[in-house]
């Protein structure tokens, strides 16, 4: 092992260094910019470079952040990882980066050249982590365009399910908004730290990428407002069909009442104490001119009513 790599794993105990290998066409010297895992290593290390801004304060924020200096600029980005956080501290001199994240060699390789220019050690570690990250949001959305498939078929779907993935949606298209303006920024502010020329077509698929995502984003949020259109329409036709239905029930029983109203209110009359009635019950047909006259009483209001369409 060469000893400016054994240097560089004692004196970086809990970083990740990668070094310009003669067996990728590179010197054999330490590039400048640094993985750390652990944050107190990563602020003390941006201390020493003489950073002075707070970085712990990036941590709690859920958007992404992004501010050029006098000799560094700040990047601070937010995916959908187990740890979303990363932060990097591009200057000259240094490229620090707190991360979780694991960039595979190979991915060096394709910019061996791009990386010996000038800042072209900040601008690559920065391409490659907002690649990590717009993949990170695609692997999340993925995730959404299945839900809205399994939705569809579902036969009995859960509206509140479709409520918290519609917020979840939403929050995601914000997020690749700000990154597709974190992209825009490094390029019209002609950030130094990002040679935009050393990955021009890398940087320019990038940007398609996320183009893209942001199109599917809007597109799948209108397709989740017609979803819930559609069971709200559903909704309130079987609701209307059920008022409908009551109101038919309701209407039923009401005739049915006043049908046994007839022959109650004729008995209630002889139950009355009168002395004298207009059909004596001591006449010899008075009892079945009285059931005769509510049958018929009866059998008219139900030709009625059914005219009327109440039975």
């Amino acid at each position: 092992m060469p000893r400016a790599r054994q240097a560089g794993r004692r004196v970086f105990k809990h970083e990740r260094v990668i070094m310009r290998s003669s067996d990728y066409a590179f010197k054999a010297i330490f590039l400048a910019f640094k993985f750390y895992t652990e944050f107190d290593e990563f602020e003390a290390s941006a201390r020493g470079a003489g950073v002075d801004i707070d970085l712990r304060a990036l941590l709690p924020l859920h958007v992404l952040f992004y501010e050029q200096y006098k000799d560094y600029a700040v990047i601070s980005l937010k995916d959908y990882d187990t740890h979303p956080e990363t932060i990097m501290l591009l200057s000259r001199e240094n490229t620090l980066v707190y991360t979780q994240k694991q960039l595979a060699d190979r991915d060096f390789k394709m910019f061996k050249h791009s990386i010996q220019r000038d800042f072209g050690e900040s601008t690559v570690v920065t391409l490659l982590l907002l690649k990590a990250s717009l993949y990170s949001c695609q692997k999340r959305f993925e995730q959404v365009n299945k839900f809205i498939d399994e939705f569809d078929e579902a036969p009995n779907p859960n509206v509140d399910d479709l409520e918290q993935n519609s917020k979840f949606l939403r929050k995601l298209t914000d997020r690749v908004e700000d990154f597709l303006d974190l992209l825009i920024w490094l390029e019209d502010r002609k950030v130094r730290q990002f040679n935009i020329p050393l990955v021009r077509y890398d940087y320019d698929v990038l940007m398609a990428k996320a183009k893209y995502l942001l199109d599917r984003c809007h597109n799948h949020r209108m397709e989740m407002q017609n979803i819930r259109n559609d069971l709200e329409v559903k909704v309130t036709r079987e609701l209307n069909k059920r008022i409908e239905y009551l109101s038919d029930v309701v209407k039923k029983l009401t005739a049915v009442t006043i049908l046994l109203m007839i022959p109650n209110i004729i008995a209630s009359h002889y139950g009355m104490n009168f002395q004298k009635t207009f059909l004596s019950w001591d006449w010899q047909y008075g009892e079945m001119t009285v059931i005769a006259f509510s049958a018929v009483a009866m059998a008219a209001a139900y030709l009625l009513m059914k005219k009327r369409d109440w039975i």
